[in-house]
């Protein structure tokens, strides 16, 4: 039985990940460096990655994407974000 199958139907999934994605070599490694010893790990995902935590929900828009463009107030910021964000609602 998957986490997912632990949930009733219309259970809604709110989730929001880290990313490296975009994110240059050399500063990547460094956010990493700092976590690597430590009790609460770093585990960066790819979009992609992250997309599969919803495998068996329907995302709610505007989707999975950039943490800060997930429903704004006003107009999205243009900073690069580094993370990702969406919401499911189990089928």
């Amino acid at each position: 039985m998957s986490r997912r199958d632990a949930t009733a139907p219309g259970s809604h999934l709110v989730l929001s990940h880290l990313t490296l994605d975009g994110i240059p070599p050399e500063p990547a490694e460094r956010g990493q460096a700092v976590y690597r010893n430590s009790s609460a790990p770093l585990v960066p995902r790819s979009r992609a990655e992250t997309a599969r935590f919803f495998a068996g929900y329907d995302l709610v828009e505007p989707g999975l994407v950039a943490t800060t463009r997930w429903r704004p107030e006003g107009e999205p910021e243009t900073v690069d974000a580094h993370g990702y964000a969406g919401v499911g609602v189990r089928r």
